[in-house]
């Protein structure tokens, strides 16, 4: 294999490893006390939403590691204000209790 070639394999080996890992974060736990209700993660140039499941259960995937993100809790008419996280190149646990205090969702964090 000539020089050429190594540095060509190793360009590739980063280029994929890295755009791999630069979408590795998920944000997970368990937000009881409303259900159905939805979790929206933003991040810079990224937004995605889920289903907070009937004992609280969420998880979203696929988020980009190491940023600066928030979330919001949302059930019919009513909505949280967007909480602050920032992604690892894992998992960020997020778990707590949901109530509606006059029309907005307050997350209690454990």
């Amino acid at each position: 294999m000539n020089n050429k070639t190594t540095l060509f394999l190793g360009v590739l080996f980063s280029a994929v490893f890295f755009a791999g890992n630069a979408y590795a974060a998920e944000i997970r736990g368990k937000l009881k006390g409303l259900s159905p209700a939805t979790i929206t993660v933003s991040c810079p140039n990224f937004k995605r939403s889920a289903k907070i499941k009937k004992k609280g259960a969420y998880s979203i995937k696929g988020l980009p590691a190491r940023k600066s993100c928030s979330f919001v809790i949302s059930q019919e008419k009513n909505k949280s204000v967007a909480l602050p996280f920032t992604t690892k190149n894992s998992v960020v646990v997020y778990s707590g209790k949901l109530k509606v205090r006059k029309g907005t969702i307050v997350v209690l964090r454990k």
